[in-house]
């Protein structure tokens, strides 16, 4: 969270509403430069995976609402997420502003951020409440097993809960030694 915002923070606009997109929504890079205006609707943006090819209307959320108005300010007549040209983003040049950002961040806390654009989707998928098969429809894998390579949050889980050894309860609940 700390580096996602301070990420966020040196990010020029157009990362910003990718960087939004890609998490909110557990969107590849590929999914979030080919989005266009058209995908946009009332219920909330369609996105159909490339890799996967599986649809999905991502609900609008408060947080969704203002990437999708920061991306209004861009002026890309197709594509959500543009250039200052107006045009499409390239892989190369939009990961050039991942990159500047990403730096940016670091120096700003004092350490290097080994952290990939693509790790975005992990954490959306990671920070998502539920079981790993909400995960998958949450995330539009295919299968269960394709949530666990993402989901990267260590799990708590309970612990056998027994009697601490050597120490028993006498008849008024008091604990002693035997």
């Amino acid at each position: 969270d700390e580096e996602y915002q301070a990420i966020y923070e040196e990010a020029a606009p157009a990362l910003r509403v990718g960087m939004e997109i890609s998490y909110l929504c557990a969107a590849r890079v590929s999914d979030v430069l080919s989005l266009k205006w058209s995908q946009v609707s009332e219920e909330g943006i369609f996105i159909q995976q490339g890799k996967t090819g599986t649809k999905q209307i991502k609900v609008w959320t408060e947080r969704l609402h203002n990437a999708i108005e920061l991306a209004k300010t861009l002026g890309g007549r197709e594509t959500v997420v543009c250039s200052s040209k107006k045009t499409k983003y390239s892989k190369s040049g939009f990961n050039d502003l991942w990159e500047t950002a990403r730096e940016a961040a670091g120096k700003k806390l004092d350490r290097k951020l080994p952290c990939t654009f693509h790790d975005l989707k992990a954490k959306g998928i990671s920070d998502y409440e539920g079981s790993s098969k909400d995960k998958q429809l949450f995330s539009g894998h295919k299968t269960e097993s394709q949530v666990v390579v993402y989901d990267r949050k260590v799990k708590i889980s309970p612990t056998l809960d027994l009697p601490v050894l050597g120490k028993s309860e006498d008849d008024d609940g008091e604990f002693y030694t035997k």
